[in-house]
């Protein structure tokens, strides 16, 4: 089942579902609740040029040599390209809950549509 913007709105508030630092309701969807990427990118330092899957290992993250993790403004993901990202916010999940983060660019569609502005 996937919870509705009350069910959400309803663990928020009883403290149930948690955000460091605090998210307003406005954040909060239809169906979902909108993250803040941060400035930290983590990614591999010799890109393998085909990548079907990572298995997720507790040694693969200890692996130093493996990584490059910046700090950056911006960053450019380029097709086929695999990257860790932060979110500015850390989430507190019940055990009654599972959550998934799902790429989406509000930012990228809200400048197109600046662009196609300016142009007319």
């Amino acid at each position: 089942m996937i919870l509705s913007r009350d069910d959400l709105v309803d663990y928020l508030e009883q403290g149930k579902l948690r955000f460091d630092p605090e998210i307003g309701l406005d954040r909060v969807a239809q169906v979902s609740i909108d993250l803040v990427l941060g400035k930290k990118f983590t990614e591999f330092r010799d890109r393998p040029g085909y990548l079907p899957a990572i298995q997720v290992d507790h040694s693969l993250w200890e692996s130093g040599d493996l990584w490059d993790e910046n700090e950056r403004e911006t960053f450019r993901l380029m097709p086929g390209q695999f990257v860790l990202a932060h979110t500015q916010e850390r989430i507190g999940i019940p055990n009654d809950l599972v959550g998934f983060v799902e790429g989406r660019s509000s930012w990228a569609r809200t400048s197109r549509k600046r662009t196609a502005f300016r142009r007319e």
